[in-house]
């Protein structure tokens, strides 16, 4: 949804699950605020919900969620699952 042409990876290990893309990554300023509900970047076009219950569902199941982003760079989202 995020760019056009990119593409999603995804990695399923025993501990974790990583998903990376190649869009347009998260700028710097927005970095901080990805996971609120709602919040929406500049370059965003969708409702601020999708970081938002990911983190959720992260929380109840004890999971930890690494997010590392460049702002033109592409995104990597892992979570980390509870041992």
């Amino acid at each position: 949804a995020h760019t056009e042409g990119g593409k999603v990876l995804l990695h399923l290990a025993a501990d974790r699950l990583v998903v990376r893309d190649t869009g347009c990554g998260i700028a710097e300023a927005d970095r901080a605020r990805v996971f609120e509900r709602g919040y929406r970047g500049a370059a965003s076009e969708g409702a601020g919900i999708g970081l938002a219950l990911v983190r959720r569902i992260c929380d109840r199941q004890g999971w930890r969620i690494e997010l590392q982003s460049a702002t033109h760079g592409g995104t990597v989202a892992t979570l980390h699952y509870a041992a």
